[in-house]
């Protein structure tokens, strides 16, 4: 199961990683835009365009993700 670039744009993204979970056959792999670029790129005056996209609803680091996908995924 590939789930990219997804999670972000979902209200409810536990509810969805949850689902996809359940769906999985054997494994799943996500992608998501690194929040933690935010912060670096600051510095410069540059904003990741598709940040200023109003359909974002979540924003993840490396950690929140993990965090997130820990409840289901035995490995990352």
């Amino acid at each position: 199961m590939l789930a990219t670039e997804v999670v972000e744009h979902v209200e409810n993204y536990r509810g969805a990683i949850a689902d996809i979970a359940r769906v999985a056959a054997r494994q799943a792999l996500f992608t998501v835009p690194d929040n933690s670029v935010i912060p670096i790129c600051a510095l410069t005056g540059l904003i990741p365009r598709h940040y200023l996209i109003a359909d974002h609803y979540n924003f993840f680091t490396q950690q929140g993700l993990a965090a997130a996908l820990s409840p289901h995924f035995k490995r990352r």
